[in-house]
């Protein structure tokens, strides 16, 4: 409850309301008399039973949170998650801004072991590139990794100003906040007010770091092109991975192609002995086959269950949108994110096609791994 009697979430901040059950914030009258501190049937559901509901989406109007931000001249923490980002988006986002802006990569505990912190900074810099990035930080919140070089650099930076914390959902905002604000005084009580679940943070949340300034969590953006816009949220929450992914190595002589799971295919036509290095879920099956069947064998492998994840929404192969992608390095990477990361080696001057759910978009990036 704040100082004008309105009530909220322990889970997520969201304003609580008693009325209509389809509506974010929703908590029936009984469940809110008999706890101390009320969660939003959401929250509920996510925490206990670990189901989403899908409720109506709240628009946060980025492009105008975005101009408000930029007026408070405050500093930026803008947080990726390592796996699950389009680069394309983020570019567009930091455009927006004018702030000095502390980059974070978060969740770099599910990249290999072999991949280390100061190659992850390098990359990211060179893919970012942008002017008003001051620092850039790999952090890991499940492992509470670099958590308190993070807080350090926004003492530094902040200049005494309050700190808005941005990215997409699922980035891992609030998880930091959790983590680090346990070493600032007089926010004890305010932690209860961040989001401890996935994909649950629905509007700015307020946590006062002294009192004159506050950390601002923001609602997280959701990507368009990225696939948890286009299947069910139960798939998401399997195939986001959640620990060291491996890596699954295809040798391709011939015209091929690859199913990475039920919903990316891949077609290659090499001119050479080359490779494809698949990065993703331990829960993903993958299957070769020859071109040529390659639409047929679809249908029989969704039907025998030879492939995961399958959505219900795509069970045929002529539903997926085609990109035809050129190859101009010898070593390069193939992003999908939040479902896959895919080395190519060499491919050089060579065309591929990719299927995906519609509006997903894949993009190539200097290799990582």
């Amino acid at each position: 409850m704040n100082k004008k009697g309105e009530l909220y979430c322990y889970g997520c901040g969201v304003k609580l309301q008693f009325k209509n059950p389809n509506k974010t914030g929703y908590i029936s009258q009984n469940a809110f008399e008999n706890v101390v501190h009320p969660l939003c049937e959401r929250c509920y559901n996510i925490k206990f039973h670990n189901r989403v509901k899908e409720v109506e989406h709240i628009d946060a109007n980025y492009i105008d949170l975005f101009d408000n931000i930029v007026r408070s001249r405050c500093l930026v923490v803008y947080v990726i998650d390592i796996f699950n980002f389009n680069l394309s988006t983020v570019k567009e986002m930091l455009s927006k801004l004018n702030n000095k802006v502390i980059f974070v990569v978060n969740k770099i505990d599910v990249l290999p072991h072999s991949v280390k912190k100061e190659k992850v900074i390098k990359w990211i810099k060179e893919l970012v590139n942008d002017k008003n990035i001051i620092k850039y930080i790999a952090t890991s919140a499940s492992q509470k990794f670099n958590i308190d070089e993070l807080r350090e650099e926004i003492e530094k930076y902040r200049n005494g100003k309050s700190v808005y914390f941005v990215g997409s959902t699922n980035a891992g905002k609030s998880s930091i906040i959790n983590i680090f604000l346990k070493n600032y005084e007089n926010t004890t009580d305010k932690l209860i007010t961040t989001s401890c679940y996935a994909n649950t943070t629905l509007q700015i949340v307020e946590i006062p770091l002294d009192r004159k300034s506050y950390i601002f969590d923001t609602p997280g953006f959701i990507d368009s092109y990225n696939i948890s816009s286009e299947i069910e949220p139960k798939i998401m929450n399997v195939i986001l991975p959640k620990k060291e992914i491996k890596p699954h190595v295809y040798q391709i002589t011939s015209n091929q192609s690859l199913y990475i799971g039920g919903l990316l295919r891949l077609d290659i036509e090499p001119t050479r002995k080359s490779s494809v290095i698949i990065y993703g879920s331990s829960k993903l099956k993958i299957h070769r086959s020859k071109k040529e069947k390659s639409d047929s064998i679809f249908t029989n492998l969704i039907d025998n269950k030879q492939l995961y994840p399958v959505s219900k929404k795509y069970m045929d192969i002529n539903n997926f949108e085609t990109h035809e992608i050129e190859i101009k390095d010898d070593k390069v990477d193939l992003a999908c994110p939040g479902y896959c990361i895919i080395t190519l080696r060499n491919l050089k001057d060579t065309k591929i096609k990719v299927y995906t759910p519609k509006n997903v978009k894949v993009e190539l990036i200097n290799s990582l791994i």
